[in-house]
């Protein structure tokens, strides 16, 4: 009898075990998709202009949820009784070829560079998530709770989506038009540059994003969503309960209204294939019902290629097609995917880096593509294009699984599971857990500027969340819907080719996810360990080995990412805390100056306050309150400036922390100069010009380090009136122009940097130049030259 009972306890041991790793993963991938993420906290633009409370991811926070996929994964493994497989050997090699470019740009030839580390880091966490359900999916309790809880957040993206159109956006845009003047300045913008208008246009279209700052990527996770939840209410309605029908029939509702809200052409296109192919599906398993299993898996996994070949050969179309029909969006893929193919073979062992696409695309996209953008927008060139041949292995890869996700568009219904593991109650509780965390967790990250708005959004989602993540259960549990959620996987993967939803921080360890839990053979673990030779390469003790491999990962991404990530990103947090008052003060001044004063603000009040600040008495007039707020800002500024310089010494060729110390310290330097302390100007004008030219001489050099340190030089030549500053202005200018070979933004700087200096014939040539890359900017006329821009570029270039 004890014997007996034995072997059952001990399953349920290491069950439990698998269950934390595998849950751990699925947390930190929701955690993912519930908050904001920035690449330069604070410091993108100057929080010292315009401040906003930091409510998203950083660097480090990325890292540190890389580090605990892979802690998830050494758990689940640890707890793994069932032997690897062929098959999941092959995939985790190509896995590890992949990794080796990561490796390589991120601590050998890029010397510890943040940006190719964070980007790296999480493509390779999202596959690691993705192997690891390919193996621990196979028990069914744990296939059934990962699939519920990853589709089941469309609640909360849905409820987010409404409070963006019908409350958010109004008041973002409101505020943005009130302020528009500082947030340019902040950004270094001016404000009739093509930037500022770009800007302009996106900020007043209405469209939900979530919390991922596209609405493409919304609305791929919406499209997924919408296709999953019709396919099961469509499956399931027959003999369910009517709360199970109300579920199921909900999660359909908010998925396809989430699509909507996105206002994407490309998420409905993919929510349009995902219904065909779910009618499809449908008549060939009850017409098909002879045919072996094998032949259905063969039959599934061929959809699935095809539907992702012909995401991409529909670009290919498009963009052989040309400006012959007027749809641009596929066009510029067009371009995106030309460009990647260049960057691969310009460097075909090593690729731009995984964050340094945006600059390789540059000088290999077409001369008519206006866009500068970070990724090809297909997860395939994505790859290839970012890490060389070795990428290649990644995009095998990924085929590989979506093909066998695609395994099971149409196969039948199977045996109700019937594993003891949890009751129905049980999973439903565990369910609502797993809901709660990032939910929780993304809240908590938003605090700063948390509103009844937002906090209620969170709690409806939530419940939202965990409602129809136990319907998806439910349905599962019943044998049924495994085939409408990979055809749901089947429209997420097709739009994964046109889109940056697999790549984006975000999104990527949630795509993968779901996808390699699907992808997961349907047999028990213990099952298929009994079958195993010791010999062979599917030994059980493989598991073991892949988890104390993912245990030393875990640690080196901890010493060798998160530490010294967390260590610059709290410096640049310092710093932005610093400079705070001094954006408070400014804009209360601005709002007082402007009549619209925030509650009961007075200059008297403000006068009162910059005394406290200052330590001395300031008169509450114009004149007073402006020189008072100077004064305390340059203290700010000299503050800010010591931790800015530790953390360009923590990461000594990041480009942005460079240029945030570089523009602060020239601030101090007109400051002083304004002053009448020239000698101490210049001190910090020099120091200034060496951080920029410090950001040149990373191993990647970039066009906007380049310009950046132009236009300093060029600022410098003019507060100083020094010639020899402007020719060295001209000099980074060119080196802009030779990076950015397309770009207007150098050669009219050029034209007018040369005129000033008196060369009128490299003038003419300039503005010669500027002229014919205007005429490539048709296909988006905001990126072109203004109308009295062009006058007098016309005019340099005739030489009148």
């Amino acid at each position: 009898m004890i014997e007996r009972v034995r072997p059952s306890v001990q399953t349920d041991r290491t069950l439990a075990v698998r269950g934390v790793g595998l849950g751990l993963i699925a947390v930190t991938a929701l955690v993912r998709m519930c908050a904001a993420f920035e690449s330069m906290p604070y410091w993108d633009a100057d929080p010292s202009v315009l401040f906003t409370a930091a409510t998203a991811l950083g660097p480090a926070h990325q890292l540190l949820l890389d580090a605990l996929v892979w802690l998830g994964a050494g758990v689940a493994f640890a707890g793994s009784r069932g032997a690897l497989g062929r098959a999941w050997v092959g995939c985790a090699a190509l896995a590890t070829v992949g990794l080796m470019p990561v490796v390589w740009h991120a601590f050998i030839h890029g010397r510890g560079n943040i940006d190719d580390l964070r980007v790296g880091s999480n493509w390779a966490a999202a596959f690691v998530g993705g192997l690891t359900a390919l193996h621990l999916a196979r028990d069914p309790m744990l296939r059934r709770l990962t699939l519920s809880a990853l589709l089941g957040v469309i609640g909360l993206l849905a409820a987010k989506g409404v409070v963006q159109l019908l409350i958010e956006q109004p008041a973002t845009l409101a505020m943005y038009r009130e302020t528009r003047q500082q947030f340019l300045e902040s950004q270094g913008w001016s404000l009739d540059s093509s930037t500022a208008r770009a800007f302009d246009r996106r900020i007043s279209q209405p469209e939900a994003t979530g919390w991922f700052g596209l609405s493409n990527v919304y609305a791929s996770v919406a499209a997924c969503a919408a296709v999953a939840f019709c396919g099961l209410t469509f499956t399931c309605w027959k003999g369910a309960a009517r709360w199970m029908r109300a579920v199921l029939l909900a999660g359909a509702l908010a998925g396809l209204g989430s699509v909507a809200m996105s206002q994407s052409k490309g998420g409905t296109a993919a929510t349009g294939l995902g219904m065909g192919v779910l009618v499809i599906s449908a008549l060939v398993r009850t017409t098909t019902e002879s045919w072996s299993a094998r032949t259905r898996c063969l039959l599934g996994r061929s959809i699935s290629l095809l539907c992702v070949a012909g995401a991409i050969g529909a670009v290919v179309v498009r963009g052989l097609l040309g400006e012959r029909i007027g749809e641009l969006s596929l066009l510029f893929r067009w371009f995106y995917m030309q460009g990647a193919v260049r960057i691969f073979a310009a460097h075909p062992w090593e690729g731009s880096g995984p964050a340094g696409f945006k600059d390789a695309y540059l000088i290999a996209k077409p001369s008519i593509s206006p866009e500068e953008v970070t990724s090809p927008h297909s997860v395939l060139f994505d790859f290839s294009g970012t890490l060389g041949i070795a990428g290649l292995a990644w995009c095998v890869l990924w085929l590989v699984l979506a093909a066998r996700a695609g395994s099971h568009l149409f196969s039948g219904a199977t045996a109700p599971a019937r594993d003891p593991a949890l009751t129905p109650r049980q999973e439903s509780r565990l369910i609502a857990v797993i809901a709660i965390i990032p939910t929780m967790v993304g809240a908590l990250i938003e605090a700063p500027i948390a509103s009844p708005e937002a906090s209620l959004v969170r709690l409806v989602g939530m419940i939202a969340w965990a409602l129809m993540s136990v319907g998806i259960s439910a349905a599962l549990r019943s044998g049924k819907g495994v085939p409408a959620i990979a055809v749901g996987v089947l429209a997420l993967a097709t739009h994964g080719q046109i889109e940056v939803t697999p790549i984006w921080p975000s999104t990527a360890c949630w795509v993968l996810l779901l996808i390699g839990t699907l992808a997961a053979r349907h047999v028990p673990l213990d099952e298929g360990a009994r079958h195993v030779s010791s010999m062979s390469v599917d030994r059980p003790s493989g598991p073991y080995a892949v988890a104390l491999i993912a245990a030393l990962v875990t640690l080196a991404i901890g010493f060798f990412g998160v530490l010294p990530a967390w260590r610059w990103q709290g410096l640049l947090v310092e710093a932005a805390q610093i400079v705070r008052p001094a954006a408070e003060f400014r804009q209360r001044f601005v709002s007082l100056a402007s009549g619209r004063p925030e509650r009961s603000d007075s200059p008297a009040l403000l006068a009162r306050d910059l005394s406290d600040a200052l330590s001395r008495p300031i008169g509450d007039t114009e004149v007073a309150l402006r020189r008072g707020i100077s004064e305390f800002h340059l203290a700010s500024l000299r503050l800010a400036s010591i931790p800015l310089g530790k953390a360009s010494t923590h990461s000594p060729i990041h480009t942005g922390t460079l240029r945030a110390l570089s523009k602060v310290t020239f601030q101090i330097a007109a400051s002083e100069y304004e002053n009448g302390l020239t000698d101490v100007a210049r001190r910090y004008a020099d120091a200034a010009e060496d951080s920029a030219l410090r950001a040149t001489t990373t191993p990647r050099e970039r066009a906007a380090s380049w310009g950046w340190l132009a236009a300093l030089r060029a600022a410098r030549a003019a507060l100083f009136s020094e010639p020899e500053a402007l020719d060295r202005a001209i000099e980074a200018w060119e080196r802009s122009a030779e990076l950015d070979p397309y770009g207007l933004s150098s050669p009219v700087q050029l034209a007018e940097a040369s005129l000033r200096k008196g060369d009128r014939v490299a003038a003419a040539h300039w503005a010669g130049r500027a002229l014919e890359l205007d005429a490539q900017t048709r296909l988006d006329p905001l990126k072109g030259l203004r109308a009295d821009q062009k006058a007098a570029l016309t005019a340099i270039a005739d030489g009148s």
